[in-house]
């Protein structure tokens, strides 16, 4: 998986042998996006898994998921 920019990126993190990982941030959360190469598409279609992992020794709240947090879903909005 590759972190991808996106049009509402406001913000980039780097690090010492890191890639660069575009985000959109505010005072709550901080959003990402990530693109799989086909290999791991194909992985994930046949396994459903994805592992996740966190440099550190903190682990904070997370969330992984398919929807577009930027775009509305459904009649609200959301």
């Amino acid at each position: 998986m590759r972190p991808i920019k996106f049009e509402q990126s406001n913000a980039t993190y780097v690090a010492e042998g890191c890639g660069d990982l575009p985000t959109w941030r505010d005072a709550d959360r901080i959003i990402s996006c990530w693109k799989g190469g086909w290999i791991q598409r194909f992985k994930f279609l046949f396994t459903g898994k994805m592992w996740f992992h966190v440099f550190g020794t903190v682990h904070p709240p997370v969330l992984m998921h398919t929807d577009n947090p930027f775009k509305p879903t459904g009649k609200n909005g959301r």
